[in-house]
C-alpha cells in the first residue's frame, strides 16, 4: 500500500515537475538549488528558495528545492562546508585554522577570517555548482525532449 502511494506521489511530482515548465526554467531551478545547496546558510534555505519562488516565476520552485535538498543531507553537511571553508581559505590566502589542536587556543578572531572564508569559499563553489548544474541539466532535459517527440 505505501509502495504504490509514494509511487503515484513521485509520478504526480514529476508531473508537476517537468510539463509546466520549459528546460531553460528548470535548469536554472537546478543550477539556483545547487548554488543555494553549498551556500553555508543551513536554516534559512527552505525561506530562500520560497521568497525566489515568489519573486521569480521564471525558475521551477520544485526543482530548486530539490537540488538545494541534495547538499542539506545531515552526513553531507560538513564535507560540504569544509570543502567551503578549505576553498575560501586558498581564495583569501589565510591558513586553515580549524585543526584539532586549534581547538585548544581557538580566540573571536579566528572565528570571523573562518566564517569569511566559509562564505567566499560556498559563494564561489556555489557559482561554479550552479553554472555547472545549469548547463548540465539543461542539455539533459533539451536531450529528453527531443527523443520523447
Amino acid at each position: 500500500m505505501k509502495n504504490k502511494k509514494l509511487r503515484e506521489l513521485w509520478a504526480q511530482l514529476k508531473e508537476e515537475t517537468l510539463s509546466r515548465n520549459n528546460p531553460h526554467q528548470i535548469a536554472l531551478g537546478i543550477g539556483v538549488g545547487s548554488f543555494l545547496g553549498v551556500f553555508p546558510l543551513q536554516g534559512f534555505k527552505t525561506a530562500i528558495v520560497l521568497l525566489i519562488g515568489s519573486f521569480y516565476k521564471k525558475v521551477n520552485i520544485i526543482a530548486v528545492f530539490t537540488a538545494s535538498t541534495v547538499f542539506s543531507f545531515i552526513p553531507v553537511v560538513p564535507f560540504v562546508y569544509f570543502f567551503d571553508y578549505w576553498v575560501g581559505t586558498k581564495i583569501l590566502n589565510v591558513p586553515v585554522v580549524f585543526t584539532i589542536n586549534s581547538f585548544k587556543h581557538f580566540n573571536i578572531k579566528m572565528l570571523g577570517s573562518s566564517v569569511w572564508a566559509l562564505f567566499v569559499g560556498g559563494a564561489f563553489i556555489g557559482i561554479v555548482l550552479g553554472i555547472l548544474s545549469y548547463l548540465v541539466s539543461l542539455s539533459v532535459l533539451k536531450l529528453k525532449n527531443r527523443r520523447s517527440k
